[in-house]
């Protein structure tokens, strides 16, 4: 084992010079990788433990988040490792990695959970934090200033959600969250007069989607002047 180690400390300090593959993965998903007779599998968190049966002929060993995987040069059959990783809250998430022997060069295999996985995550605990009216009036007041939470995925859009006699209604961004997802766009009045206009107007989203909040900054719109709305909706 203290060649396993000497090995691992070699890898590491020349990562430099090693090809990185990155990975997208979500914890409990089985993911494969090919492994050189020596290969480095780093972890978006700290490895707590490790597993794979010797039989097999694969080593692997532990040090923060990285796990050194090496295998006999003869042996030619995949096998499972069984990979769990902890938090700083002590939290353990667990992986299942089937390594693959493949005779290439070294290199560094990148774990990594995908941005929209993690920040659900992360928005899971805020939208909890708080009682549930309170935390649809924060998330609007986010929205409509664009001061967005960094626990949504916010990407722009264009597109016409309604067509009507005196206005039109356009979605800008949407922002994904795990149980909310909000609607940002403006209203337009097409007409060639001053209109008065309410959250009212943007009811007609209750037939598409779970509507839970609707927010509309101005009411009184002069001819082609435009007004930001923000929608919160359930999530699925």
């Amino acid at each position: 084992m203290k060649k396993l180690i000497v090995f691992l400390f070699l890898i590491l300090a020349g990562q430099g010079a090693l090809a990185i593959e990155r990975i997208p993965v979500s914890p409990e998903i089985r993911v494969s990788v090919s492994v050189s007779n020596i290969q480095v599998i780093r972890f978006p968190r700290k490895v707590f433990e490790a597993y794979v049966d010797s039989s097999k002929g694969i080593q692997v060993q532990a040090q923060g988040n990285n796990l050194l995987v090496k295998w006999n040069p003869y042996c030619h059959k995949p096998a499972v490792i069984a990979v769990t990783t902890q938090d700083e809250d002590g939290n353990t998430y667990d992986y299942s990695v089937i390594a693959v022997p493949d005779r290439k060069n070294p290199e560094v295999v990148e774990i990594y959970i995908p941005e929209e996985v993690r920040l659900r995550k992360k928005a899971a605990y805020y939208e909890r934090s708080m009682p549930y009216e309170e935390f649809l009036v924060t998330l609007t007041k986010q929205f409509m200033s664009g001061n967005y939470p960094d626990y949504y995925v916010v990407r722009p859009k264009k597109k016409l959600l309604g067509l009507f006699a005196e206005l039109e209604v356009w979605l800008t961004a949407e922002g994904v969250g795990d149980r909310f997802k909000v609607l940002k766009g403006y209203v337009r009045n097409i007409l060639n007069k001053q209109i008065r206009i309410d959250e009212t107007v943007l009811s007609f989203l209750s037939k598409r989607f779970d509507v839970r909040s609707i927010s509309v900054h101005h009411h009184l719109l002069n001819p082609d002047e435009i007004t930001t709305f923000v929608v919160v909706v359930g999530r699925k």
